[in-house]
């Protein structure tokens, strides 16, 4: 199994970003995606041109602080290539809020994009990739993803892994597991 688009993962680049640079390397994966479907003169950045745009340096001490959410995946790509999008936090319980680290909680509150019922975020799932190829992240609190369908599997693009190695997964992956989604969207004109 792979994609047609190079996936990034932790240690592209000789740059080691283990424990931080998950988020990061998600943003790269779907301008890769980007440019293989959409834009072929479409540059990717580094991941020092990205810390830069969020105003972080690796020069900090606690990688936690090097963190960052779908949220500010999307503020990237809005303001960088011109992307929209949808988010959506899909809880199955009170205490899956709890794990929201850097966005704030009223962003999905206030916006009605709080899902809890697994089959209407499958609908949004599968809405989503009819209309494009680019990938979908999600993000638990400690790990953030890349994921597209094939038939009815997800198909996990996992920056953790050093190695480009696709993980089939069934749906179930997301049901059981409280996610913050963002869906990238091209905008039109």
């Amino acid at each position: 199994m792979k994609t047609e688009y190079k996936t990034y993962h932790y240690g592209d680049n000789n740059l080691d970003d283990s424990g931080w640079g998950c988020s990061y390397r998600n943003i790269q994966t779907i301008l890769s995606c980007y440019k293989k479907y959409y834009n072929s003169s479409a540059d990717i950045p580094d991941i020092k041109t990205l810390l830069l745009f969020f105003n972080k340096t690796t020069d900090i001490k606690n990688k936690r602080e090097l963190w960052i959410e779908p949220y500010h995946i999307s503020l990237y790509l809005s303001s960088t290539f011109n992307f929209s999008g949808d988010h959506y936090a899909y809880v199955i319980d009170n205490y899956d809020f709890s794990k929201i680290l850097k966005t704030d909680l009223s962003f999905y509150l206030e916006n009605n994009r709080v899902i809890n019922r697994f089959d209407k975020m499958l609908s949004v799932i599968k809405s989503h990739f009819k209309k494009t190829n680019l990938p979908v992240v999600i993000d638990d609190g400690l790990y953030s993803y890349c994921f597209f369908m094939d038939n009815e599997d997800i198909i996990l693009i996992d920056p953790h892994r050093t190695e480009n190695k696709l993980l089939k997964k069934s749906t179930a992956f997301l049901k059981n597991n409280f996610f913050l989604y963002y869906f990238p969207r091209i905008n039109q004109g």
